[in-house]
C-alpha cells in the first residue's frame, strides 16, 4: 500500500488480529523517524526500517527552488 496513513491503519488491524488470535507478547519494536529535505533524492527506505543512501543525491535545481 503506497498511502502511508492507510498502510499504518492496515498494520494496526493486523496487530489487533494477531493479539486476539495468537498468544504473542511483543517485547519491543523499532521506530524510525526520518526527516529529509525534499531535494534529497534517491534515498531508498524498506518496510523493515532499513535506509539506503547508495543512490542518494542532491537535486540542485530543486534545492535552488527551480521548477521543471
Amino acid at each position: 500500500e503506497p498511502d502511508a496513513k492507510k498502510r499504518m491503519e492496515m498494520l494496526h488491524q493486523a496487530e489487533d488480529i494477531l493479539m486476539k488470535d495468537y498468544p504473542v507478547c511483543p517485547l519491543y519494536f523499532y521506530v524510525n523517524q526520518v526527516v529529509e529535505k525534499p531535494y534529497v533524492k534517491g534515498v531508498y527506505k524498506v518496510p523493515t526500517g532499513g535506509i539506503y543512501f547508495d543512490n542518494a543525491y542532491i537535486d540542485e535545481d530543486a534545492k535552488a527552488g527551480k521548477t521543471k
